[in-house]
């Protein structure tokens, strides 16, 4: 039964066991929930981005049919509710950016209803129960509140201007402002380049939009005085954690649990309001108390992300090597600051996997009236590589220089390995110049010019673009798994592992029980994964950060080892022999030499049946790992990207996509394939067509709804042609690195690469996100583009 001979194990491209269930409607997602008695919660939602809430009638509501309670920001403050955490999960491998003058970082208070200030469209400042959910919508219309609009800002440029309205009242508008690198030996290395170039561009505002959208069930034991909540999130343990925190209770009197989530990329990291609502009514109301989302209502209430803003410079000497690197890196967090990982992931890699002597970059973060900004798929590493891969063309045509060429002079070489970058990462491995000439081959870079001849003969631009990349994997350090061998009649039986991760559509259930395939040597089926119930798993950072597989692998395979040690030792005394005359191997303790072995599975039973082991050897055949793994992990890669622009209508037609993305030692080949599409769609996606769009002077959502936020779709992109580089990471002990937000990290630079190499012939140096034709078409009339950051 050995894994890797029934084609289950490690490497093998086994199909995904979870995808039968899903779709054949027999998945359970948090919209599934339903408990007996239950009711149903609508939120009363403020439309001023900025306002004070001067009063709030909710008789008429109260006294409409089937209503049972409308709550407001009194009853939270009755009840002592306390604030959301927002805590943020941090690893000692990542940049913490500091204030330069030594205070502290300033984050406001976000309470469950807010009142009596409203600082972002969407914002909760009532929430109606009822016996349906037409019922509570209709109460909710009723609910009569009195506003004062103020003034509001939605871009954190504009935030950050002498004289701009405050975001909150008793906040300034930048809370964190600081600085990484050596400004001293970035200013002599500035004074001596002999080229200088620089980029001022904004990545935009874009949400995650899950295919599943929140839902959540409250339910509360009063014998126990025990909140259950229902709820798909990027993990168990943390909603846990923070919904005890907000109703003030021990963790031991909170649970949450989660089956399937669809879809996450980041923006379910955060806990949200309506998830300590729910559990909260439910007590007041002594029933379970349900609430689901809808798309609409989703653009003004779930967490967005990107929206940078930066300013930075390249300088290079005669042979284009480079020098340095300086600028400046502006988050917006919105009205809350619920993360600042995606500032500090960003600036710690902004040299990406160039050589470049010294560095030194301001780090800022404001506050606006918008929606919060947390990690997205990436998290804050695509708006980097983007600048870099941007500075590299624009070097290139300053110097002359082939902007092949630039990069190949400025890659860090194999034997720079390992490698401390300026900001003081360190990238433990990686064949930087191998991947990319690979991948130069898959795309037929050299073939290019005909290619784009035969473009212009009709009527087309035609342009290529390339980028290098790199992703810090760091995420919750700590990580848990319980693997138990259960048996089953006479020789069958299931493993079990309970773990702390969670799967939002990656495949868990599949490439972790290839793991234990491997080394448990039992049939994969066999294999029962138990996440996201905090009765059942006490330990977890779920999934995010590239964290889930490249940490389980390395408790369940610790876990493993264990199983398999104790089973020596019991098979010992089945078989009569000493442990080191017993091999294990697939699935079986066999004594060397002979034909006497018994299975892993009657191993486990003899451990529960046996009364004459020894005592240690009696009970459940079980592994239990707990680790905190304090190194970060580098993910890289390169892609190229080639795409056809109509000059008449400036529409950008992606025609060819090829990317190489080492991910160390890939476990599942397909899966990992498939992660790699799913995360080039979603940077193409932000690159041509994606953005959250504010109203400047007021902010409101100008994209409010699948009419304005425009998704990638299945025909708007090719067939990729994608590549794994398998270098084993020497700090992983199965030499795995994340292979899951890979594929959107270059994604921004090399379409935009490819889309101003296309207008080259236009004279167009640059071109902003997104990339839409309309942006397009002006820059091939010469007409003048406002930029993003103005809208």
């Amino acid at each position: 039964m050995d894994g890797t001979a029934t084609g289950t194990g490690i490497g093998q491209p086994v199909r995904r066991r979870e995808d039968l269930r899903l779709l054949t409607g027999r998945g359970r997602y948090s919209d599934d929930v339903n408990l007996p008695g239950q009711a149903y919660a609508v939120m009363v939602r403020s439309p001023h981005a900025h306002a004070w809430v001067r009063g709030i009638d909710t008789a008429k509501a109260r006294a409409m049919p089937g209503v049972l309670a409308v709550l407001t920001t009194e009853d939270v403050k009755a009840d002592g509710l306390n604030p959301l955490p927002h805590i943020a999960n941090t690893h000692p491998a990542d940049i913490s950016i500091q204030n330069r003058d030594g205070t502290p970082v300033l984050r406001p208070q976000h309470e469950a209803i807010v009142g009596p200030e409203i600082c972002h469209v969407g914002e909760i400042v009532a929430c109606v129960i009822a016996e349906s959910v037409a019922q509570a919508k209709d109460a909710a219309e009723a609910v009569a509140l009195a506003y004062e609009a103020l003034p509001a800002v939605a871009q954190a440029l504009d935030a950050v201007k002498v004289g701009a309205p405050r975001a909150r009242e008793n906040f300034p508008n930048i809370i964190l402002d600081g600085d990484v690198g050596d400004p001293a030996a970035t200013e002599t290395a500035f004074a001596r380049a002999a080229h200088i170039v620089r980029l001022d561009t904004w990545i935009p505002r874009i949400t995650g939009v899950p295919m599943e959208p929140r839902a959540a069930v409250g339910d509360y034991d009063p014998e126990s005085g025990r909140y259950t909540l229902y709820a798909g999130a990027g993990g168990a343990v943390s909603p846990r954690r923070d919904l005890a925190a907000v109703l003030g209770v021990p963790p031991e009197q909170a649970r949450v649990v989660m089956q399937d989530v669809g879809g996450n990329f980041g923006t379910r990291g955060s806990f949200n309001a309506e998830f300590a609502l729910v559990a909260w009514a439910a007590k007041r109301l002594g029933r379970p108390v349900k609430w689901t989302s809808d798309r609409q209502e989703y653009f003004v209430a779930d967490h967005q992300a990107r929206d940078l803003a930066v300013t930075a410079e390249l300088a290079l000497d005669r042979e284009g090597q480079f020098l340095a690197m300086r600028g400046s890196n502006l988050v917006n967090q919105g009205a809350y600051a619920l993360a600042f990982g995606p500032l500090n992931k960003g600036v710690e890699i902004m040299s990406s996997i160039y050589h470049v002597p010294a560095v030194h970059f301001r780090g800022r973060a404001a506050l606006t009236n918008t929606i919060p900004t947390r990690p997205y798929r990436s998290s804050g590493r695509p708006e980097v590589m983007f600048v870099m891969e941007r500075l590299i063309d624009l070097a290139a045509l300053e110097t002359s220089i082939d902007r092949i060429e630039l990069r190949r002079r400025n890659l860090v070489p194999e034997s720079m390995m390992p490698y401390t970058n300026p900001f003081g990462m360190v990238y433990d491995s990686g064949a930087y110049h191998r991947v990319m000439e690979r991948v130069l081959e898959i795309a037929d870079w050299a073939g290019f010019p005909a290619r784009r001849e035969a473009a212009r003969r009709h009527g087309k631009y035609r342009g290529i673009g390339v980028a290098n990349y790199v992703d810090t994997a760091t995420g919750a350090p700590r990580e848990k798994a319980e693997v138990t061998v259960k048996p089953e009649g006479r020789v069958g039986g299931t493993v079990e592992v309970v773990i702390g991760t969670t799967s939002q559509g990656q495949g868990h259930e599949t490439s972790f029980a290839q793991l234990i395939t491997e080394w448990l040597g039992v049939p994969i089926d066999t294999v029962k994964l138990v996440t996201g119930d905090t009765d059942r798993v006490s330990v977890g950072g779920g999934a995010h950060s590239g964290r889930a597989l490249r940490l389980g692998s390395i408790v369940m395979f610790n876990s493993s080892n264990q199983i398999i040690e104790k089973g020596l030792k019991i098979a010992s005394h089945v078989l009569e022999a000493a442990v080191e005359d017993i091999a294990f191997a697939e699935g079986r303790f066999e004594v060397k030499g002979t034909d006497r072995a018994i299975g892993i599975f009657e191993v486990a039973r003899a451990a529960l049946d046996r009364s004459d082991l020894p005592e240690a050897l009696r009970g459940p055949l079980q592994g239990i790992s707990d680790e905190t793994v304090n190194l970060a992990a580098f993910p890289y890669g390169c892609h190229v990207c080639e795409v056809e622009i109509d000059p008449d209508t400036g529409e950008a037609e992606i025609v060819r996509y090829s990317a190489v993305d080492d991910c160390g030692r890939a476990v599942n080949p397909m899966i990992v394939h498939g992660q790699v599409h799913g995360g080039i769609v979603q940077g193409v996606g932000q690159a041509l067509w994606e953005q959250c769009v504010y109203e400047a002077g007021t902010a409101q959502v100008l994209s409010g709804s699948f009419m304005d936020y425009a998704m990638p779709k299945a025909d708007m992109v090719p067939f990729f042609d994608t590549e794994l580089s398998e270098v084993p990471s020497p700090t992983h002990p199965l030499g795995i690195r994340p292979a899951g937000e890979g594929g959107t990290t270059p994604a921004l630079g090399v379409v935009i690469n490819a889309v101003v190499d296309a207008l080259s012939e236009c004279g167009v140096t640059h071109i902003e996100m997104p990339a839409t034709p309309e942006r397009v078409w002006r820059a091939i009339n010469g007409i003048s583009n406002d930029t993003p950051r103005q809208q």
